[in-house]
């Protein structure tokens, strides 16, 4: 359930409220009624996420309890700005000394998240147009012509294109 709550919070924050009510009902039926209502309704399932705007996936959550939103500590990944001398506004910025592991944090916790050892939702990633995916301690995005995350929001990039279309 927290994952479902999750996902309406932000879909209502991105406006995508149609899309969000019909995947969320077709979810809803395919995950509490009968065998026969998810046989009908799982074959709808391709085309709801084909034409879906965007797909909010809980990637760092190994079951639906787990939900999008999780505790993280900031620090390790984020440069933290000290005010120095207030006076003279003089600050100090200290950031992590090496920047190689955000090329390898997209394939660790997109492509190594419990949620993508599931068959299903390896089909879901490769029908879905955009995908914001919501990792054990980053947020990544994934089209199919870019891969971005928090740390690296104009795309990441590891000396070889990236993205589906690559």
């Amino acid at each position: 359930m927290q994952l479902f709550l999750g996902s309406v919070s932000l879909g209502h924050e991105i406006l995508i409220e149609d899309d969000l009510n019909s995947s969320l009902e077709r979810e809803l039926i395919c995950n509490q009624r009968s065998l026969q209502d998810w046989e009908t309704e799982s074959r709808q399932m391709a085309n709801v996420y084909a034409q879906a705007s965007c797909t909010i996936s809980a990637t760092g959550s190994a079951e639906s309890s787990g939900g999008c939103f999780k505790k993280r500590n900031p620090l390790p990944y984020f440069p933290c700005h000290i005010l120095a001398d207030p006076s003279s506004r003089r600050s100090l910025t200290v950031k992590a000394a090496n920047t190689a592991f955000k090329t390898n944090m997209f394939h660790a916790e997109v492509d190594g998240g419990p949620l993508n050892t599931r068959a299903w939702a390896f089909q879901e990633r490769l029908l879905s147009q955009r995908i914001i995916h919501f990792g054990a301690s980053l947020m990544f995005f994934e089209c199919s012509t870019l891969f971005a995350s928090e740390l690296q929001p104009e795309g990441i990039y590891d000396g070889v294109d990236m993205g589906r279309d690559a």
